[in-house]
């Protein structure tokens, strides 16, 4: 006796796609790529043994280029959520696909749990971090302290990509934290991605932690000081300073290394301006960087060499008669005699 079903010349089958991967892995992915994951599923699904199945096949199935099925597979096995299995035959587009169970992920990825389940190494993506330290109780107490910011528990997806950023930028628990803490009270933002540009931002300027972070908001609270004292100075009251201006004083400031007392000094030289400008401040500074000029002191000790003009001695006229040199009378003693009476004749 045997049970039996009878099949159809047409598909008329089901399958059914975890709601997993609908809300939290679907929307962050290219269309091509999720037709690749449906169809690899459905084949998956249909237990069909007898049947090979190929990248070349799905790719002639789908009508797209073998490079984008590639592709597809790369980005699914970075998320996680699909294991390659390599073939013992040298083509590089012959090789399995394990689609891992989104649920048993979830579970795998659940810090929450007071008794948090042994996560074995082996049922992880090769392209997943496995940093020791995202595995124990500081990374619990992060996750919990993150849904207590954002108000809503932490997908998949989001932990996957935040444990992600950890490995990249080389940051702690404590550091994910704030950078959710900075974005909820300063914009109301919550999403992994605007905290991975948070901590991305810390990681360019040298900041790994939180006695970084410290030092480098009191230095950028220096420097909104400093910026406030320079557009007073300037006349430039009621606005911001603008990105480009920012960068401009930040040259001044840490770059050029400056004290405000020699950038106020540039300022006062406004007066000869008619309309003051950053540009006008920046091509004074630079001078003074160019000649080493970065005290009062040496300010005020420094001489610019004076230019020295042709001496007019040597430098004759072009008119003719400017030239000229007449050569004294010659007159005898009686005509001068005679030349001096007719001048008293004419008093």
């Amino acid at each position: 006796m045997a049970f039996i079903r009878q099949t159809t010349e047409v598909d008329f089958g089901s399958t059914s796609i975890e709601n997993i991967f609908i809300n939290d892995f679907m929307p962050g992915a290219q269309g091509t790529y999720v037709k690749v994951y449906l169809m690899g599923y459905k084949y998956a699904c249909d237990n069909d043994f007898g049947m090979k199945i190929s990248n070349k096949m799905l790719s002639r199935h789908l009508s797209l280029p073998i490079e984008d099925v590639l592709g597809a597979w790369d980005f699914w096995e970075s998320r996680g959520i699909i294991r390659k299995l390599p073939s013992d035959k040298n083509d590089a587009t012959d090789f399995g696909i394990e689609f891992l169970s989104l649920r048993q992920l979830y579970v795998d990825n659940n810090f929450r749990s007071n008794t948090p389940l042994k996560r074995d190494s082996s049922s992880l993506s090769p392209q997943k971090p496995q940093n020791e330290l995202q595995s124990g109780k500081e990374t619990e107490d992060m996750f919990e302290s993150i849904e207590e910011i954002v108000g809503r528990p932490v997908s998949v997806n989001e932990a996957i990509e935040i444990s992600g950023y950890m490995d990249v930028y080389s940051m702690s628990p404590s550091m994910v934290v704030e950078a959710y803490t900075t974005a909820s009270e300063k914009r109301g933002i919550h999403t992994s991605k605007y905290i991975g540009g948070i901590l991305k931002n810390w990681y360019d300027k040298g900041v790994f932690s939180m006695k970084d972070l410290e030092a480098r908001r009191e230095e950028d609270t220096l420097l909104q000081h400093q910026y406030k004292r320079i557009f007073d100075a300037l006349g430039f009251f009621g606005r911001s300073p603008s990105k480009a201006e920012k960068k401009a004083m930040d040259q001044w400031l840490v770059e050029w290394e400056f004290p405000i007392e020699m950038v106020m000094k540039a300022c006062e030289n406004t007066v000869y301006a008619t309309k003051p400008s950053i540009k006008y401040i920046h091509s004074i500074l630079a001078a003074w960087h160019k000649d080493g000029l970065k005290t009062m002191e040496s300010l005020e000790n420094h001489k610019p060499a004076k230019k020295t003009k042709p001496s007019g001695s040597n430098k004759r006229s072009g008119n003719k008669f400017h030239n000229f040199k007449q050569a004294p009378p010659d007159y005898s003693e009686d005509e001068l005699k005679k030349i001096l009476k007719e001048i008293n004749n004419l008093k």
